[in-house]
């Protein structure tokens, strides 16, 4: 009982650590806004709460960040008027965008309120974080190295700051990475639908999140080699993936000539063709990044792959399939760098046993928001 009052003790510390950060300076340039893509959920968010219409009408992004605001922006609205502060919807005013990075927050709470709900969300990251450590590597302390790395990291505190999809799909990714690494000792049901609906919640937040279910098919072929092909519990996780991501974005079908028109497929040519001002090399870009940021834990992280690699360790493959894919996926990439600054995520997690202790997970940069009415 002291023990797990102990370890509880420790995980809400590195969690109030980490929302701590997050939390610090939150209302950085309010009432003016400097970010290139905040604009755009908190109009959409806005647009949903004030009108009723679910249809974003914006399918650059998938569409669960913009209902999750709106739903936000609805408990605001309530308590607001209560205190007698709001009488209408009408009253959560949409913000004032003059071009890309350059408007101003008639209300700046809509703004804090949006902010908020990434921040939380990137502080419970580090619990993920510190389960996933404990599944991967016998022992308590590399668990909570990790954790307490990923709560003062500074990239990661400083894009859980920002209203953009990032932070929860990093969130979502991680909780179906825990999964899937269960499915090697325990290939239950339960545990490929929850690996697949942490897949499709963190698709439901940003397209190219899809590359998550690599590790569960990872995770399904080791435990049952050539006998995969024919057990259903890989086709439920599709399914299930599949479901989860059109209940949350569901106007990828009921509006989907829209969705054709202006989702994934048409943010794949703009990532292929290049942004003004967003262009360059692209591996280049991100190595400057990650080793700007984690310095010596790359050579780290590096060496602890080679390891997992040359052991074939069961659930460090499963672990290295999603990074190792992804990087070479943003890295094909033509669109890289912003003159505004990198928006990029990085997790690490550590092992104890030697000085080899990071593997470095990375995740997608943002972009600049596009110019294309936000109210309409």
């Amino acid at each position: 009982m002291i023990r797990l009052a102990r370890v509880n003790s420790l995980a809400v510390a590195m969690v109030a650590l980490g929302l701590g950060l997050r939390l610090w300076g939150i209302n950085f340039g309010l009432p003016f806004m400097y970010h290139p893509d905040e604009g755009v959920p908190v109009s959409i968010a806005l647009r949903i709460f004030r009108t009723g219409n679910l249809n974003p009408n914006f399918f650059n992004w998938p569409s669960s960040i913009f209902y999750l605001d709106a739903l936000a922006y609805a408990v605001y609205f309530i308590f607001g008027r209560l205190l007698g502060r709001f009488a209408s919807p009408a009253d959560l005013t949409y913000p004032n965008v003059e071009a890309i990075a350059v408007g101003k927050a008639a209300l700046p709470a809509e703004f804090l309120i949006g902010r908020g709900l990434t921040a939380i969300c990137g502080a419970l990251v580090v619990i993920l974080v510190y389960v996933i450590c404990r599944q991967m590597f016998s022992g308590r302390v590399a668990g909570w190295i990790a954790a307490f790395w990923l709560a003062v990291e500074s990239l990661d505190v400083r894009n859980s700051q920002f209203i953009r999809p990032d932070t929860y799909l990093v969130f979502f990714a991680l909780f179906s990475l825990f999964f899937a690494i269960k499915i090697l000792d325990d290939p239950q049901p339960r545990n490929y639908i929850l690996a697949a609906l942490g897949a499709g919640l963190a698709t439901s937040f940003k397209y190219n999140a899809g590359l998550i279910f690599i590790p569960i098919l990872v995770a399904h072929s080791i435990r049952f080699r050539a006998r995969g092909v024919w057990r259903k519990e890989i086709y439920l996780a599709a399914l299930v993936s599949a479901a989860v991501f059109l209940l949350t974005t569901p106007y990828a079908i009921l509006d989907w000539q829209q969705f054709v028109n202006t989702g994934p497929l048409q943010d794949a040519i703009h990532y292929s063709t290049g942004h003004v001002g967003a262009e360059g090399n692209s591996l280049q870009w991100y190595i400057a990044l990650l080793w700007n940021s984690l310095g010596g834990l790359i050579p780290l992280g590096l060496g602890e792959a080679f390891v997992i690699l040359a052991r074939r360790d069961a659930k460090g493959l499963v672990f290295l399939s999603f990074p190792l894919v992804y990087f070479v996926f943003v890295c094909t990439r033509f669109i890289s760098t912003q003159p505004f600054c990198p928006w990029s995520h990085s997790s690490s997690l550590l092992r104890r046993d030697s000085s080899r202790a990071c593997m470095i997970l990375p995740y997608d940069d943002g972009r600049w928001g596009d110019g294309q009415s936000l109210r309409q």
